[in-house]
């Protein structure tokens, strides 16, 4: 069978010509449907050699996004984990491919030392290298899933390794003590497998693999899938209660890296599938993120782009909110760079803009950062952490009155969302600087009940104490401030807030003047 099989509609012809002699000359065995046998059915044909093949490479244009077999080609290919992506004509793949990296080969005319074609041409080489591993262990050892392309499908590595944000989602166990419930905690395993696998850059295990693997040990699912996150579950069923335990296991050591507990009473059984699905799939698309920002946080791989975009984020956050020393400021060039390399890998990665968004609220660029907000929406409108974002530089711009609305978008979003202190920090941050210290109050409770690790919510909390006429609460909060993180001080506040927007600059010097009647040194 042939090494590459190339997927295309009708009128990119002299396209696909060009890249199978590219191939060809490259040593590449390439296969296309104008190579049909005569005596075979074409569907039967097609899909023998699209799964027989190390490589598919699917050439995205207008003919091609409305194509039903090329969609149907593409979509086994990405099932498969040997999804190659090539734009011609700036057509953007429809959806789900359109969350995958597409390499743009749009004008090219057959030059093999072009670097888009060498980072298409090192993905074949890496997939086929990586069959090439598999069949000759599959004789000693059950096939582990195939492994995607590092540059150009879901960011996968040669050999053993497993591909960045792999998953499975095993079957949740049914502890209703009623066998007829198991129709209801198959849905909820199923769909939330679905919902996974439209995550920017996940590699979600099918249902059916999945359902093979129910009762085995993690770390064995993690070995013989090829993934690197294992979900398990259980779902119990109580009257009008329901009861959903959840854990991510790391599935290299076996180690819980997150679990939670979802409680709810039932009105609507379906309804209720779909909110507890959402809410699972945003917490471990966040989990994901920062599991994998720590295992970069060792070696970064330039061309990581989901590691790039999540180092950016989280280097920023840990200066905003005063985890660094005072000479961490540098960390925001480096946060920049990291933001910058990954939006130029993929211009439609919606965390990469959503990044380099921080970046630019941090450091007093709040119309740049308000434009890759609204990139990063356009990519991903359901993208709860942009909203948060938005209303954070809106508070920069001294727009504080509009924030509050954006913060209860991303909440609707996402309730149980990891960062929800931080949302909880923001819509407060900006009701204390629009003078309305009760709602302020009101939301910074609600950040500390979440987390009370974040000794700046503690300390605006005093401010708006203070401007609420409560000044003894007021100073013990300043002081369990301080005892968290001595280093908070007015300069402190100063250089984490910056930003020269007049009415900004107006507001903040008020919430200075509050903090210092709370106790707060200069």
């Amino acid at each position: 069978m042939s090494d590459v099989f190339i997927s295309y509609a009708r009128p990119a012809e002299a396209e696909a010509r060009r890249i199978v002699e590219a191939l060809r000359g490259q040593g590449y065995s390439v296969w296309r449907d104008d190579e049909l046998p005569p005596h075979r059915a074409y569907a039967e044909v097609i899909e023998e050699r699209l799964r027989a093949s190390k490589a598919v490479i699917v050439l995205w244009t207008a003919d091609a996004a409305r194509s039903q077999w090329v969609r149907a080609e593409a979509d086994l290919a990405r099932g498969a984990g040997k999804l190659v992506q090539i734009a011609l004509d700036g057509t953007t793949p429809p959806l789900p491919f359109n969350q995958i990296q597409c390499a743009n080969l749009n004008g090219w005319a057959g030059q093999t030392d072009a670097a888009e074609w060498r980072k298409i041409a090192d993905s074949i080489a890496e997939l086929c290298a990586a069959a090439a591993s598999d069949s000759a262990q599959s004789a000693a050892v059950n096939r582990p899933a195939p492994r995607p392309a590092a540059g150009l499908g879901h960011s996968g590595s040669v050999g053993r390794r497993a591909p960045r944000r792999s998953i499975v989602v095993l079957p949740f166990a049914n502890r209703s003590g009623d066998p007829e419930q198991d129709y209801f905690v198959d849905g909820v395993t199923e769909s939330l497998t679905t919902d996974l696998s439209r995550i920017h850059g996940s590699f979600v295990i099918a249902r059916n693999t999945a359902f093979a693997f129910k009762g085995r040990d993690a770390k064995e699912v993690g070995e013989k899938l090829g993934v690197r996150y294992v979900l398990e579950g259980s779902v119990q069923r109580g009257g009008v209660r329901l009861r959903v335990n959840v854990q991510l296991i790391d599935a290299a050591n076996g180690a819980t890296l997150w679990a939670d507990r979802f409680d709810k009473e039932i009105s609507d059984i379906f309804e209720m599938q779909d909110e507890i699905v959402t809410r699972l799939a945003r917490a471990l698309d966040v989990q994901m993120v920062a599991a994998e920002a720590r295992r970069a946080e060792r070696t970064v791989d330039p061309d990581n782009v989901d590691a790039l975009a999540a180092l950016a984020q989280y280097d920023g956050l840990a200066i905003a909110l005063a985890f660094t020393p005072d000479g961490g400021w540098a960390s925001y060039d480096q946060a920049e760079k990291w933001a910058i390399r990954a939006v130029e890998l993929v211009p439609g990665h919606a965390l990469a803009h959503l990044a380099l968004a921080q970046v630019h609220a941090f450091t007093d660029r709040v119309d740049q950062s308000l434009s890759e907000y609204e990139r990063a929406l356009q990519l991903d409108r359901n993208l709860a952490h942009a909203y948060a974002g938005f209303a954070a530089s809106k508070l920069y711009g001294g727009r504080a009155e509009e924030a509050e609305a954006d913060i209860l978008r991303a909440f609707h979003l996402s309730p149980q969302d990891a960062r929800a202190h931080l949302w909880c920090l923001i819509a407060g941050s900006a009701k204390l600087f629009h003078d309305e210290d009760a709602a302020a109050e009101t939301w910074f409770r609600r950040g500390i009940e979440i987390n009370r690790s974040y000794p700046i919510q503690v300390m605006y909390l005093a401010a708006a104490l203070v401007g609420l006429g409560r000044l003894d609460e007021a100073e013990a909060m300043a002081r369990e401030a301080l005892t968290a993180a001595p280093r908070l001080s007015i300069s402190l506040v100063r250089a984490i807030r910056r930003s020269t927007n007049p009415t900004y600059v107006k507001q903040l010097a008020c919430v200075i003047e509050k903090l210092r009647v709370a106790g707060i040194p200069d």
